[in-house]
C-alpha cells in the first residue's frame, strides 16, 4: 500500500507541474512576442546604421528584470519535459477476459478482450505414417470480442490428463480435406472451416467468429480420451493478452 501511495503522490505532484509549466509556457509566449516587437520598434526607429540599430535593440532589451528571462527559460524546459513525456508514455490497457491482466488505461482508450467458446470436437487416431505415437484433436471453437478489434496472433492447446504430465498439443495447418474418424462422431473438415486462418489477417469483432482447430498431442488416444482429461485452450491478442476456455473430455461424450 505504502508503494502505491507513493506512486500516487508522485503522479498528482507530476501532473501539477505539468499544469504549471503549461501556464508558464504561455505566458512566456507571450512575453517573448511583446520583447520582440520592442527590439523590432527600436531597431526600425534607429535607422542610422545596421550596427548602431542592433546595439541599441539589444540594449533595450537588456535592461529587462532577470527574472523575466528565467521564466521564459523554465517554461521552455517544462514544456520539453511535458512533450517527452507524451510521446514515450505506453498506454496499458484493461481487460476482463480469462487469464487476462488487468490495468489501467485512460477512459478513450480500450484494448481487445477476447472471448472464447469450445462447444465440442472429435478424438483421432492419425493415419499418417509415423504418426501413430499421436492423438488428433479437432476442435470446434468460436472467438469474438468486446473490446477494440484484433487478430488473434497465437493458438495453444493444452493437454491435461489426470496424473500424467501435461503436454502442450502442435497446432497444425488444416489440409484441404480431412476425413476423421473419432470417437465421437465421424465427418470431414475441410481447410476453409480452419479458425486459425479466419483469425490470423481479419480483426475478430464483436460478432462470433466460428471454425475448427487441428492439433496433435503426444500422448495416447486412450489417455486423452478419459474422462477426467481436460483440454485448455488458449488465444492471444495483438498485446499478448491471453484468454483461456477448458473442457473435460468426460463432458464431451456425457460421462
Amino acid at each position: 500500500m505504502a508503494g502505491v501511495s507513493l506512486r500516487m503522490a508522485f503522479k498528482r505532484a507530476a501532473t501539477g507541474f505539468m499544469v504549471i509549466a503549461l501556464w508558464l509556457y504561455g505566458a512566456a509566449g507571450l512575453v517573448v512576442k511583446g520583447l520582440g516587437a520592442l527590439g523590432l520598434l527600436v531597431t526600425v526607429h534607429d535607422l542610422g546604421s545596421e550596427q548602431s540599430g542592433t546595439r541599441t535593440a539589444l540594449a533595450a532589451l537588456l535592461v529587462f528584470p532577470w527574472w523575466i528571462y528565467a521564466i521564459v527559460l523554465l517554461a521552455i524546459t517544462g514544456y520539453t519535459i511535458w512533450r517527452f513525456h507524451q510521446l514515450t508514455e505506453v498506454p496499458r490497457f484493461s481487460g476482463t477476459g480469462t487469464g487476462g491482466n488487468e490495468g489501467s488505461a485512460p477512459s478513450s482508450v480500450s484494448g481487445p478482450n477476447l472471448m472464447l467458446a469450445m462447444p465440442g470436437g472429435n478424438v483421432f487416431v492419425p493415419e499418417a505414417p509415423g504418426m501413430q505415437d499421436k492423438t488428433g484433436i479437432l476442435l470446434d471453437a468460436k472467438v469474438w470480442n468486446t473490446g477494440a478489434p484484433s487478430v488473434v496472433t497465437e493458438w495453444q492447446l493444452f493437454v491435461i490428463p489426470q496424473n500424467v504430465t501435461p503436454v502442450i498439443a502442435q497446432l497444425t495447418k488444416m489440409p484441404p480435406v480431412l476425413r476423421v474418424e473419432g470417437a465421437v462422431n465421424s465427418f470431414v473438415a475441410l481447410e476453409s472451416e480452419s479458425l486459425e486462418r479466419k483469425t490470423r489477417t481479419a480483426p475478430v469483432a464483436d460478432m462470433p467468429v466460428d471454425g475448427r482447430l487441428l492439433f496433435y498431442a503426444p500422448l495416447k488416444t486412450a489417455i486423452v480420451l478419459s474422462p477426467e482429461t481436460k483440454l485448455k485452450l488458449v488465444a492471444k491478442d495483438v498485446y499478448g493478452k491471453e484468454t483461456t476456455v477448458s473442457q473435460r473430455i468426460g463432458d464431451w461424450l456425457h460421462r
